[in-house]
This record gives C-alpha cells, structure tokens and sequence, in this order.
C-alpha cells in the first residue's frame, strides 16, 4: 500500500483567519487534480486525513483490497497531530474526508458555520468492542471497579484531550461509583506520553487507546480496569466519526457516496475478519501495514468498533454535546441532528444490503 503522508501544519490558521474575514479559503493544498463532477463515476483524489493507528483500518482494507479503485476514487492519506487540525482541515477545505474525534471544538466549529458533517462512523465502542480503556496502575486494583476507582481519588488521571468525548465518558464512568472528574487529577497527555508515564510511574491512571494499551498491559505494572461501555449505549457509541466537508458534499457528491460504499465494504471485512474470524490473517497483515505496527500487535491488540452499517447515533452525540455546554467548553447549543447525514450511508446499504452479523 502507498500511504502519502502530508504535513499540514501552519497555513490552516492563516487559511481560517482569511475565511473568518471574508476571504476564500477554499484551496486545495496543491491537489487541483482532485476534480471530479457532482455525477457519473469521474476519477477523483480524495484528501483524507486522521492521526493514523489502527482504528483506520476500514481506509487500508479498502485501499489494499482495491474498493477505492472499484469506484474510480485515489486516496491521499494524511496524519495530523489531532482533532483540532483535522477540524480546521475540513473547515477550510483542505480536506475531504477526516477521522475526527468527538470534541467541544467540533460542536463550536459547526456553531461558527465552518462546513463539515458527520456521515459514519470511524471509531465505536459497543459491549465487549472498545479499543479504549480505562487502566491503572497495579497498587490501586481493588477487589472491585468501584473500590478501584475509590482507590484513586485525588489520584493523577490522564486522557488525550479535556474536551474530547474521553472526558465526559471518564466522568460516567465515575459519577456510576459516586465520583466525578473533580476527584481525581485530570491531566491531558499524548498517548506515547500516557504509556511512558505509566510505565515509569509519575502516571496512576489513565484512559488508553490500542495499541499503547496493550504495550501498558504487558509492563505487568498496568491493569486493565474498565472498557467504560458499561456507561455508553448498548447499541454502541461513536466517539470518533468519518466527517466530510460540506464542499465535499456539495461539489462532489458522487465522488462522496462512492468513497462511503468502497469504505464500508472495507469495515465489514474488517467486521468478518475480527469477530467471525474470516480471513483474519490476512486483514491483520494490511493493517499492520498501514498503520505501521508489527502483526504481532495488531493480532492481539482490542479490536475497535467499526459500524458495518455505518450508523451514528444522534443521542449519543446529544448526550456528548449536552455535558460539554454544562461545563462551558460549548457555548450556544448545537442540535446533532444538524451535524449529521447519513444519506451516504443508507446510499452505501441500498448498493450492498444490510450487514448480517
């Protein structure tokens, strides 16, 4: 697989600044051959961009399989350092497509009338299904989850970002055993950084994503605590979802549904080969590959949830927004149901039928 990475660093807040003062800010970042037409099955480079991991593997199953070729679509692939590039990428049209986490700054974007729309789903968590945990340093394992979490009051907690749906769910997670975020020291760290400290010691606890999850299991000073669904729909959660631009959507549109059905005929392999056990090797070798981690890792790392059918749900994403305006991170409220469309994921199920677990 040819994986072109892309550095998109310093011109998105110039690019953003012109936009907010009335300026364009609708260029390609070098990719006029990006054309394309709203119909038909015209060639098309989509600018897709994420932080990278493993959680992309709809993206490097449908490349390596050639579902992106099948419908006449390249994919330029992109690794930026989080959701707030990503989200000022895809506000400024120098994106397509993006991995966004779930963040304040994605409800405040939308409130500021910057483009963008929720059409899938790239990270879920469901029963059993989560590529995210919650994990401890061994001395505070209790007998029990909430003797556990008791254990580590006024403790030092981290997780990737304040404003992330990270935060609200840890804060769940506590309020389900009598606590809050209030109780414990809450600090933001990278993921390299959480594994770092948790393996030297100046970490007790924090919320880890694959496959630094599995790297801070196998230290044997880590313990795994919570996979934190028993707090989330049973039905599942998105809390990081495949968002298109609204140009994207608007100048492109058969472009956009073609990406959608080639990307979910890449989600159900991975669904097939992780839980039905279908050819697993073979799809843990392309992941491996894309997202640069031995096979070794990959095979055992916690699968993430990735929605066959590519639902979102609504509520959820209310819930989130509802906890980020009470601790002010949001200021006006922003109706979910205005963020999403899923007209590209019922386009993609009309082509290849419902997904049979």
């Amino acid at each position: 697989m040819r994986v072109r990475l892309t550095r998109l660093i310093a011109p998105f807040v110039a690019v953003l600044f012109l936009a907010a003062c009335g300026g364009s800010g609708g260029g390609s970042s070098g990719t006029a051959a990006s054309g394309g037409s709203a119909g038909g099955n015209e060639p098309y480079t989509v600018r897709f961009g994420s932080v990278g991991g493993l959680t992309d593997a709809g993206l490097y199953i449908a490349q390596s399989r050639g579902y992106f070729k099948q419908e006449n679509l390249t994919v330029q692939f992109s690794r930026m350092a989080g959701g707030s590039a990503l989200t000022t990428a895809i506000a400024t049209r120098n994106l397509d497509v993006a991995g966004i986490a779930v963040t304040a700054g994605m409800f405040n974007a939308v409130d500021q009338g910057l483009g963008l729309r929720i059409v899938g789903d790239k990270q879920s968590v469901r029963p059993g299904v989560a590529a995210t945990h919650f994990v401890a340093q061994q001395k505070y394992i209790g007998a029990s989850v909430a003797d556990t979490l008791h254990n580590l009051r006024g403790k030092t907690v981290a997780i990737t970002d304040k404003t992330s749906a990270s935060a609200p769910i840890l804060d769940w997670l506590l309020n389900k055993y009598g606590m809050s975020l209030s109780d414990v020291n809450l600090r933001a760290l990278g993921y390299p950084e959480i594994t770092a400290s948790l393996l030297n010691g100046s970490l007790d606890a924090a919320v880890e994503l694959e496959p630094f999850l599995s790297q801070a299991l196998a230290s044997g000073h880590v313990v795994d605590v919570s996979d934190q669904t028993e707090v989330l729909p049973a039905t599942g959660a998105t809390t990081v979802p495949l968002v298109y631009s609204s140009s994207f959507i608007a100048d492109h549109k058969s472009a956009a549904q073609r990406f959608m059905v080639a990307y979910m005929k890449g989600v159900r392999d991975y669904n097939d080969a992780m839980f039905k056990n279908v050819k697993k090797q073979q799809i843990v070798s392309v992941i491996a590959q894309g997202s640069g981690q031995p096979e070794a890792v990959v095979d055992k790392a916690h699968p993430a949830g990735l929605d066959p059918n590519q639902q979102v749900s609504v509520k959820f994403l209310g819930q989130l927004e509802d906890w980020f305006q009470k601790i002010g991170s949001v200021k006006n409220h922003v109706d979910p149901s205005t963020i999403v469309d899923d007209s590209f994921a019922k386009f993609a199920v009309d082509k290849l039928g419902q997904f049979k677990p």
